[in-house]
């Protein structure tokens, strides 16, 4: 007999200016049934919390939901229903650390009609007098209580109660001569303690001593028997403060780490550590000392090429140099055999090993390090480092002075969009000059660079997206690259259509960046 009032919830960032309104309503008579019931949609929660909002009265009531799954059950109090009002609920959506505000709906709530009455008086038929309906119980509620009442586990029987009151009220008066009153019993106990006190007390007199009374005779005898002892001789002895820091061996010390001479069965032999140190001390035969280096005549000594070979004089060795190849006309000016300096970019023109880098004095179109990264050829360089600078370029749809620039740093391709006051950006309105919409949906989408427009050097191997925004922050809707493989185009998507009455003159574009593979730009 449950009442549910269902809904749907999920997380979404979108604007939440209108209230899901529940038709359903609880009643104030409502018993211990009433649940809302929320479909979790993409929600990963550990715990759902409601607030309700009683609208017309101003009270909050937070209620946790149980989770099975993806439903959460929210009870309801119903007791809490004082009149007839709309109720707020607000979901909210818990996981460790996260939370969510997911949802607000409304619903009714209404005082039932017998709990409107329930405070009214009631009119005895009879007397006429006003009683209070809460001080009236039925002859049928009356059974049923009695009828519940249980008495070591059964039900309730009163006639042994009765039967024993008949008893006593029947019975004859109780002769109470034969009785003795409390001061009576009082002084008959006092007087038996005094004599058992007085017993004791003359059983002591007669006692001897021994037992009550400090017996110091077992001292005394230990006491003589020390006085006895010969004296000792302590003139041989030392005391504890004397062995101490000594290394004496004492009682309290263990000596079962220590070998017995006898359990030595042979001589120490050092014969391997004497064959060790020879074998050290010929090694160091071939240095000098510091003393002889210093008696070495300090006569400058000359180094000569001769041929490849490298000699140093007075005896001092020679020392033959790898013979470089003859430079071809593409490595000419380089440093070494695996850095060359020239001009121009070097696939096509320049053959290296792999490994090999290139620096352009000319910076051709902003790229000065290169690198060969494949092939045995002219072929396989790729930019190590280098950088357009911003370059502009021709746009569809722009509003007077908006300009697109792009810019490539070594790898990376970066968008910038402005060229308005504040840099903002514009696109004029559509069907307005220059304005170019696309296909798909020729009111919200529109054209900035067509299909093919996007430059070798700057094109995106995969298509992406983002978000553009007004002047303070509010979503226009979103920009689109087409990849190479998707027509190498960019293009806006707006929301709303895009009026053909006024500009839109204060775009903000989220940042626009991404790797490209495309190979160094020429121009």
């Amino acid at each position: 007999m449950k009442k549910i009032i269902k809904r749907q919830a999920g997380v979404c960032v979108d604007v939440r200016d209108k209230v899901y309104k529940v038709k359903e309503e609880f009643y104030s008579h409502d018993k211990n049934n009433a649940f809302i019931e929320l479909q979790l949609n993409g929600v990963n929660a550990e715990k759902i919390i409601v607030l309700f909002h009683f609208k017309t009265t101003n009270r909050f009531l937070e209620v946790v939901g149980n989770v099975t799954g993806n439903v959460a059950v929210v009870p309801f109090d119903t007791s809490l229903i004082t009149t007839d009002e709309i109720v707020y609920g607000f979901v909210y959506a818990e996981k460790i650390e996260q939370s969510a505000d997911i949802l607000k709906f409304s619903f009714g709530v209404r005082l039932s009609e017998i709990d409107k009455h329930s405070e009214l008086p009631v009119i005895e038929k009879d007397t006429k007098r006003i009683v209070a309906l809460t001080e009236i119980v039925t002859k049928t509620e009356l059974q049923e209580a009695i009828r519940k009442i249980r008495v070591a586990g059964g039900q309730y029987d009163d006639s042994e109660i009765l039967r024993r009151l008949q008893a006593l009220e029947t019975k004859s008066e109780i002769d109470t001569s034969a009785f003795a009153t409390k001061q009576e019993l009082e002084n008959k106990v006092e007087r038996a303690e005094i004599s058992h006190i007085s017993t004791e007390i003359e059983a002591l007199k007669t006692k001897t001593n021994k037992d009550t009374v400090y017996d110091d005779s077992g001292l005394k005898q230990r006491i003589l028997a020390l006085e006895n002892k010969h004296n000792i001789d302590t003139s041989n002895l030392v005391t504890r403060q004397e062995l101490e820091g000594k290394g004496y061996l004492t009682q309290h010390q263990s000596l079962e780490g220590y070998a017995k001479k006898s359990e030595i069965s042979q001589a120490y032999n050092d014969t391997e550590v004497k064959q060790r140190l020879s074998t050290i001390e010929q090694k160091g035969e071939s240095y000098a000392t510091k003393e002889q280096l210093a008696s070495i005549p300090k006569t400058p000594q000359k180094l000569t090429l001769s041929g490849n070979t490298l000699i140093l004089s007075d005896g001092g060795g020679s020392v033959n140099l790898p013979t470089n190849a003859t430079p071809t006309p593409s490595r000419t000016g380089q440093s070494n055999e695996y850095e060359i300096h020239g001009t121009g970019m070097p696939n096509g023109k320049v053959t290296a090993p792999v490994g090999t880098t290139y620096i352009d004095t000319n910076v051709t179109n902003g790229a000065l390090k290169w690198i060969k990264r494949k092939g045995d050829n002219n072929q396989g360089w790729e930019v190590m480092y280098g950088d357009t600078g911003w370059k502009r370029l021709s746009i569809s749809s722009g509003y007077q002075q908006s300009t697109l620039r792009v810019r490539r740093i070594n790898n990376v391709v970066t968008y910038k969009l402005d060229g308005l006051n504040k840099d903002l950006f514009g696109i004029v309105r559509r069907g307005g000059p220059g304005y170019l919409s696309h296909a798909s949906d020729i009111e919200r989408n529109v054209y900035l660079l067509y299909n093919n427009r996007i430059p070798v050097g700057y094109r995106s191997a995969m298509s992406l997206s983002g978000q553009i925004f007004d002047g303070t922050g509010n979503p226009y809707g979103s920009w689109f690259f087409g990849g190479i493989n998707n027509g190498n185009y960019f293009m806006f998507h707006f929301t709303n259509p895009v009026p053909t009455d006024n500009n839109i003159t204060d775009i903000v574009v989220s940042n626009i960046s991404y790797i490209t593979d495309d190979p160094w730009p020429t121009v």
